[in-house]
């Protein structure tokens, strides 16, 4: 059911912050926090199963902390200069975790949909985020918010 919000520019501005920095549109940033609250009323439906998460966690295990920390390494580089060779194996590692990605994705949507519910609404309530390790290595390299 749709809603009308009217809200003053500064809170505005803040919720568009906010819905940016988790690569959501304000409207899906409000359903999840809605949902978020509205949660004990919503039921055990909107939670992530134990296989569910066994899922998640196989994939989150195909990709190492190494290839995370190599993948960084070599952006790093190839801001001052990196070699043929280094833009060469960045290219083919980003390449591999885009096509992880593609599999995680599909498999949250998967997920998702089984609940009749927006995939980054799900993501938002059950803390579906990053690769754990990508983003603590992300973080070092002040690159996620």
């Amino acid at each position: 059911m749709p809603y009308i919000l009217e809200l003053p520019p500064d809170a505005d501005l803040k919720l568009r912050q906010r819905a940016s920095r988790r690569h959501m549109t304000p409207e899906e940033y409000l359903q999840a926090k809605m949902l978020g609250w509205l949660r004990p009323r919503l039921g055990a439906n909107t939670r992530i199963t134990p296989e569910e998460k066994e899922i998640i966690d196989a994939l989150n295990a195909q990709l190492s902390r190494g290839l995370w920390e190599r993948i960084y390494d070599l952006q790093e580089k190839a801001r001052g200069g990196a070699t043929e060779e280094e833009r060469g194996e960045l290219l083919k590692l980003l390449e591999q975790t885009e096509q992880w990605n593609v599999r995680r994705l599909t498999e949250v949507m998967k997920m998702a949909r089984k609940r009749n519910m927006h995939m980054t609404t799900f993501m938002h309530i059950n803390k579906i985020g990053h690769h754990p390790v990508a983003e603590e290595i992300a973080q070092r390299y002040r690159l996620l918010d």
